[in-house]
C-alpha cells in the first residue's frame, strides 16, 4: 500500500484543490478577462514591432504587403500559439503566459486586418 502524505480535509481525505464545480463557476470570469486582455492588446498591435519578437518574422518580408503575406503571418502565429498552448497544458517550464497573451493579441489583430489596402476590416 502506498503511503500518501500531504494535506488532508476535515473528513480525512486527501486535499486535491478546488472541485470541478468551483472551477466551472470561475470559467466565465476567466474567459471575460482573457477576451478583454486580448482585445485591448490587439488595438495597440504594431506589426513591424511585434512580429519579429513573437515569431521571428523578417522586417524585409513585411515591406512586400499582400494577401499571401497576410496568410503566411496568420499561419505562423497560429502554429506558435498552438505550440505555446501545448506547453501550457503540459506544464512545461518554458511556457510563458505573457507570450501566450501576446500571440493571442497578434492573431486577433492580424485576423481583423484587411488583406488589401481598400478592403473592409473583418471582425
Amino acid at each position: 500500500m502506498q503511503d500518501r502524505t500531504g494535506p488532508r480535509t476535515s473528513a480525512g481525505r486527501m486535499a486535491t484543490g478546488p472541485d470541478r464545480a468551483a472551477i466551472r463557476s470561475w470559467r466565465p470570469a476567466a474567459d471575460g478577462a482573457s477576451a478583454a486582455a486580448t482585445s485591448s492588446g490587439a488595438r495597440d498591435y504594431d506589426r513591424a514591432r511585434m512580429l519579429p519578437r513573437l515569431v521571428g518574422f523578417d522586417l524585409r518580408e513585411l515591406k512586400k504587403p499582400g494577401p499571401a503575406l497576410d496568410a503566411a503571418i496568420r499561419a505562423k502565429l497560429e502554429r506558435a500559439l498552438r505550440s505555446e498552448r501545448q506547453r501550457g497544458v503540459a506544464g512545461h517550464w518554458t511556457y510563458d503566459l505573457n507570450r501566450h497573451l501576446a500571440l493571442m493579441q497578434a492573431l486577433d489583430a492580424e485576423s481583423r486586418r484587411p488583406s488589401r489596402p481598400g478592403a473592409p476590416r473583418r471582425g
